[in-house]
């Protein structure tokens, strides 16, 4: 991802010295993030809302007029809600393809001020 602009973060609870996510972007005009999980004891408390609020925070510093995210949708607990409650709406579905794999799933956008 490096040779193709990403910047990937690793996302650290100082309190425990321990590593809870990874987030992964790309800074263009419209911003895609590309990934933003968490493990499962740092979900359902706040953070995700609380790191995708820095990171939305610092876009905004960095003048992007946008922030777009392929969520896939196929299996139970998906994260369109989460997104959705960050202001994102659904612009579209794709199929997204890893190699042999494919996977449903839907772009959304957010606009930034």
């Amino acid at each position: 991802m490096k040779t193709m602009n990403f910047i990937s973060c690793v996302i650290i609870d100082e309190s425990a010295d321990k590593i809870v996510g990874v987030l992964d972007y790309k800074p263009d005009e419209t911003v895609y993030l590309s990934i933003m999980m968490l493990d499962k004891q740092t979900q359902g408390n706040g953070a995700g809302r609380f790191i995708y609020n820095l990171f939305e925070k610092k876009m905004i510093d960095m003048k992007r007029c946008a922030i777009r995210i392929d969520v896939v949708d196929t299996y139970k607990g998906n994260a369109l809600d989460f997104w959705k409650k960050q202001g994102f709406a659904t612009e579209e579905k794709v199929l997204l393809k890893w190699g042999e794999k494919e996977s449903s799933a839907v772009v959304m956008r957010k606009k930034l001020k």
